[in-house]
């Protein structure tokens, strides 16, 4: 578990030991999913093989299928299906078919191989995830788009399974001030969720997508032509969002010039027009043919005919997303390899990245462990920054006492 507190920040470790007090809880003071999942394949016992990450906001169903003879645990990885849950209705319906259940990773599992790994829930071999995670960009999101990414820049595949579909989190609501956030379900609101978090990578990793067009063999003809096909369509996409405002700007000066209102009103309602039908076929090939076999998956009528609009939305999501990601998250979030997982974290890299200052008692000593993340220091006080209504930055300090590794007490250690 992990997020920006020296404490936990909700009862999770109680709920476990009730549970099952089998169950090793460890609480990382760093909310970062990607450290989270790094540090937790360091702790699992040598003897395990495969694994699977799931997000906390995550159900798996009591007949979840886990069928080794059918490819699921495969090569590299296989991923079952999600559909996400939030506002009932028509809202949830839009969400499962813009990402949760995923048919187009079901085309490209089909055909050729999954590109985009969901983190929403995937199971890897276990040399395979640590392999990929070590040359993992470490960045605040999209730790599930790198690892699809190195995956395959290892000549990997990846496939994915239909039969278990699980349920997780969707905001119930468009934009910000609408809604509340609890500890562990995402973000507050497909904008944030969209434009800020997941749209932000697709440029930055614009050049890798085009060298696996190049270069990336799946050992199959036809399975190759499908993949590259399939690269050119995303290589498209993202180019076509970064350069819609130019297109749009050119448009509308044309539009001006034609001092001809009915004329351009025209043009606008045939543009519409042909987005609308784009989309209605798109849908309908994804819900009526690749899902012919999943009818709990299928989108109803109303759904689909209402998916253009909420398309209309994800494309603008997009466009900003790029953007931003060209104009703010590449200047000022560089790399970060090497950072957590050989060693490199050191305390003016944790006050830098995640406002933690570690000041020194008697001795300060830092040095790395086997697995790069934790620091071994006598005794500490985590200062943990964060932002109160009254006064601003406010720290919380606390004695923090870290364990040395092997004294069987992962509790106490703080993982940086």
């Amino acid at each position: 578990d992990n997020g920006n507190s020296v404490e936990p920040l909700d009862d999770t470790r109680e709920v476990l030991r009730a549970l099952n007090p089998s169950v090793q809880y460890v609480w990382l003071p760093i909310g970062h999913k990607a450290n989270a999942l790094w540090k937790g394949l360091s702790l699992l016992p040598a003897e395990v093989r495969y694994i699977m990450h799931v997000d906390d906001d995550t159900e798996l169903p009591d007949d979840f299928v886990l069928d080794e003879t059918a490819g699921m645990i495969h090569e590299s990885m296989g991923s079952p299906t999600a559909s996400e849950c939030g506002r009932p209705g028509w809202f949830n319906a839009w969400s499962t078919g813009s990402s949760g259940a995923s048919p187009n990773s079901l085309f490209e599992s089909m055909y050729s191989t999954v590109w985009f790994q969901h983190g929403i829930i995937g199971i890897w071999r276990r040399q395979a995830f640590m392999e990929t995670m070590q040359e993992h960009p470490f960045l605040p999101f999209g730790e599930d788009n790198w690892n699809g990414t190195i995956n395959l820049l290892k000549q990997r595949a990846m496939a994915q399974e239909l039969r278990s579909s699980v349920t997780t989190y969707a905001p119930s609501a468009f934009f910000p001030g609408s809604s509340s956030r609890d500890q562990g379900y995402g973000a507050t609101c497909l904008w944030k969720q969209r434009a800020e978090r997941w749209c932000v990578n697709a440029p930055r990793r614009l050049w890798l997508r085009l060298y696996l067009m190049l270069f990336y063999r799946t050992g199959s003809l036809s399975r190759t032509l499908v993949f590259q096909a399939t690269s050119v369509l995303h290589l498209m996409s993202v180019i076509g969002h970064l350069l819609a405002p130019f297109i749009l700007l050119h448009a509308l000066v044309v539009f001006v010039a034609l001092d001809d209102w009915s004329e351009v009103s025209r043009h606008m309602l045939g543009a519409l027009a042909s987005f609308a039908v784009c989309q209605w076929a798109n849908g309908l090939f994804l819900s009526a043919f690749l899902l012919r076999d999943q009818p709990c998956l299928q989108a109803d009528a109303v759904t689909l005919l209402l998916w253009p609009l909420y398309s209309t939305f994800l494309q603008i999501c997009t466009l900003y997303g790029h953007w931003r990601c060209l104009l703010f998250y590449i200047p000022f979030f560089p790399m970060r390899h090497g950072l957590y997982t050989e060693g490199g974290m050191d305390p003016d890299a944790l006050r830098q990245l995640h406002g933690i200052h570690c000041v020194e008692e008697e001795s300060f000593e830092s040095r790395s462990t086997h697995d790069g993340t934790v620091f071994e220091i006598d005794q500490i006080r985590a200062l943990h920054e964060t932002e109160t209504e009254l006064a601003g930055p406010h720290c919380v300090l606390q004695e923090v006492q870290v364990a040395l590794p092997g004294t069987g007490d992962p509790q106490g250690e703080l993982v940086c």
